[in-house]
This record gives structure tokens, sequence and C-alpha cells, in this order.
């Protein structure tokens, strides 16, 4: 290996470049490959609460409800769907 690297005819400056440059894009792609590798398991929304806002309610009313959530990450957004049963 350091027949090759002698071989090169540049001075310090430049070696000391083309290291510093390999590095950092080694150091990145490290990074990626780890990230990629990393497994979230956390849900990203907890239902804490669900309360009555109206009760009793009277035959054929509709009845109020509130919905407490706690987001946990912040990297997905929060979908609603809304249905009804009777």
């Amino acid at each position: 290996m350091s027949k090759v690297w002698n071989t090169v005819e540049c001075n310090w400056f430049w070696r000391v470049t083309a290291g510093f440059i390999f590095g950092m894009a080694l150091g990145y792609i490290v990074s990626a490959i780890i990230d990629a590798a990393t497994v979230n398991n956390a849900p990203p929304v907890v239902s804490s609460k669900v309360e009555a806002l109206n009760s009793p309610v009277a035959v054929g009313g509709s009845l109020d409800v509130r919905i407490t959530r706690d987001k946990h990450q912040s990297d997905c957004t929060v979908k609603s769907e809304r249905y009804t049963t009777n």
C-alpha cells in the first residue's frame, strides 16, 4: 500500500483534502445505512381520552363526543376518520 501511495505525486495539502473528502463521504454513507436500519416501534398516535359532551341523549338525538389524542412522532401526519353506528 505504501508503494502506491508514494507514487502519487502531490503535496501534503491534496492528500489531506482527499482523505477528508473520503472520510466525509464514508461517514455520510454509514449514517444513511444506520438510519435505514433503525426501526421505530412507537405508535404515532395514542388515544388517551373519549368523553361525551351531551349526556343523556334523547331518542333520535345526536351524541357529541370529544376525543383527545397524543401525537408522539412528528414525522407523520394525523388523519381522522369519522363514522357512526346505531
